[in-house]
């Protein structure tokens, strides 16, 4: 039967050329371990800090739903007041906001002031479809052509598939253009933009 080894570390020179050796193989060994350690579904027991040269940290944008705001995209519903807290809540978000406009739904929407300044960036993901009054009877006299009016805002961005319809064709049939004898009046714009600059 073979004696077991021992090391010993002693001041000659033939055992100190080899303690570096021996010193890496057990470091090298120990963080083999760690990194097994690491498998499988569990925590390793010493996690390294990385860090990427020029990496900053990434700020996560905000997301904000107007169905999380009582929007009930049926199309016959009014949303206006959904949309509007949504945009206040996305506006007022220090690292930026997404507005989820989300798809498979139809918006109606009144006239609609979406204010700024905001406190960052703010995206509308317009997926859905958004609809306006059809009888212009039901427009307000005042800033009767302002539908959605986005205004004082410095870095908006609009985005998405989705379908803005202004239900003109009633606006067409009773405009003096198509028949002299209606009276001129000046129809709603379907997105007012005042950004600033």
């Amino acid at each position: 039967m073979a004696s077991p080894r021992c090391f010993s570390f002693s001041s000659s020179s033939t055992s100190s050329s080899r303690a570096p050796l021996v010193v890496y193989m057990v470091l090298g060994l120990l963080l083999s371990w760690l990194e097994l350690a690491g498998a499988g579904g569990f925590d390793p027991l010493l996690r390294l800090p990385s860090f990427r040269r020029g990496a900053r940290r990434s700020r996560t944008m905000r997301s904000v739903s107007v169905i999380n705001h009582g929007a009930k995209g049926n199309g016959i519903e009014d949303d206006t007041q959904a949309f509007l807290d949504a945009w206040n809540l996305a506006c007022s978000s220090k690292v930026g906001a997404t507005l989820e406009i989300p798809a498979g739904h139809v918006y109606f929407l009144r006239q609609i002031n979406f204010v700024g300044p905001c406190k960052s960036k703010v995206i509308v993901l317009l997926m859905g479809t958004i609809v306006a009054p059809s009888d212009p009877d039901s427009w307000p006299q005042k800033n009767r052509r302002r539908w959605l009016y986005f205004h004082g805002i410095k870095d908006l961005e609009v985005r998405g598939e989705g379908v803005v319809d202004g239900m003109g064709e009633e606006w067409w049939a009773r405009s003096c253009k198509r028949n002299a004898s209606n009276p001129c009046r000046r129809a709603p714009t379907v997105s007012t933009l005042m950004l600033k600059l």
